[in-house]
């Protein structure tokens, strides 16, 4: 449910193969006849997004299509959302488990340990949390693809309509801290809280900046589970994760209106269509 290390992690090189699988087929010829128009946006015209709802995949799949569509030589940009992925733990990609996990605990759970192609943090998945993935051409969107810049843009773009949500719920507000999305709830800054973490991957051709919202969370699975990391930004302090994580069900009435001013606030950026989640599957199953 929540980040061990929640420093941002890039990976800027382009490295090949982090997800540990590695597909020849072309993903853009899959997806190419399987869109169509659902979202409207401004007049001008503006690069496509394509908007896939992969809720329920194993975080495995999701991880080696994501990267394939990242590594992908194609005019399409991509908007991965999973608004309940199946239980996992996912490590960036210079993560030591036997740092950030109590190995004893994961190995009697029997729980899945993924490492990803990307940096960040540590993430214990599942049902209660929302997963969404940016995947853009460079020059397609208003940002510079560099990773401060990129988490300056994303907080630019989520954070109004968010707003408007945490605003009627709660009198709270949306904030980027250090590499977190942080609520603001009139506290001191240095006792703000988590919603979310980010992990990003910069390329020549295109950037990920992908987004573990924390709809909700076990804070005795995570402590039992999760060490906390010795490498943590300021505002945290030692703070452990019960006080440091905050759930987005507390201020917001649905994870699906969640995931909908998500997808909503890209339509300044980009043209939004749906692409047909029975493609993605059947490609990842091959």
């Amino acid at each position: 449910r929540v980040h061990g290390d929640t420093s941002l992690g890039c990976d800027c090189n382009g490295a090949k193969g982090r997800t540990m699988l590695s597909r020849g087929a072309s993903v853009a010829a899959r997806f190419a006849c399987s869109v169509s128009p659902r979202y409207s946006t401004a007049t001008k015209p503006l690069p496509p997004l394509q908007v896939l709802d992969l809720d329920g995949w194993d975080m495995y799949d999701q991880l080696v299509l994501e990267e394939t569509l990242y590594r992908e030589e194609s005019a399409f940009n991509w908007m991965l959302v999973n608004r309940a992925p199946r239980r996992a733990i996912v490590l960036g990609l210079s993560g030591r488990p036997e740092e950030l996990l109590h190995m004893d605990a994961v190995a009697a759970e029997q729980l899945p340990v993924i490492r990803r192609y990307t940096g960040g943090g540590t993430v214990l998945v599942d049902e209660s949390m929302l997963v969404t993935s940016l995947i853009v051409r460079v020059g397609d969107a208003s940002a510079e693809p560099a990773p401060r810049a990129l988490m300056g843009w994303t907080a630019k773009v989520f954070g109004p309509h968010l707003d408007g949500q945490l605003q009627l719920q709660s009198g709270a507000r949306f904030e980027l801290r250090e590499n977190d999305y942080v609520l603001d709830a009139g506290e001191p800054s240095s006792e703000r809280r988590k919603i979310a973490g980010n992990a990003q991957a910069i390329g020549r051709a295109r950037w990920v900046h992908h987004t573990s919202w924390l709809w909700d969370f076990d804070s005795q699975a995570m402590e039992r589970l999760l060490t906390v990391p010795r490498r943590k930004p300021e505002y945290r302090g030692e703070r452990g994760h019960g006080s440091f994580l905050t759930p987005l069900c507390a201020v917001m009435p649905s994870k699906t209106l969640l995931a909908e001013a998500l997808i909503a606030s890209l339509a300044r950026e980009f043209t939004l269509v749906r692409a047909d989640p029975g493609t993605a599957i059947a490609f990842a199953a091959e």
